[in-house]
């Protein structure tokens, strides 16, 4: 299924594998809940002002974000729906957050 979101709407992908110990065993970690990270797989143009420009979106589909949780539609396939500004970074996959 492909997602286009519309205006400044991005749909994120959250990415939360178990944590793990060195031995193999899967645990239950105290999730941060304030911020999450996702792969962003649709966005769309951007936010338009009222003179008609377009504020362009500073990140590409496959980027692998930190965005705030406090707001946010679910949609299909657990995927997120999020208006850009709630977007804090831009960060490396292999990032651990705390």
């Amino acid at each position: 299924m492909r997602i286009l979101p519309l205006g400044d709407l991005v749909a994120i992908q959250p990415c939360s594998p178990p944590p793990t110990t060195s031995a193999g065993i899967h645990y239950t970690a105290k999730e941060n809940p304030h911020c999450g990270k996702g792969i962003v797989v649709g966005h769309g143009p951007g936010e338009m002002n009222t003179k008609g420009w377009v504020y362009q979106i500073n990140f590409r589909v496959g980027d692998c974000v930190l965005y705030d949780k406090t707001d946010g539609y679910n949609i299909v396939d657990g995927n997120i729906m999020l208006k850009s500004d709630k977007i804090i970074a831009v960060i490396d996959k292999d990032m651990e957050i705390e």
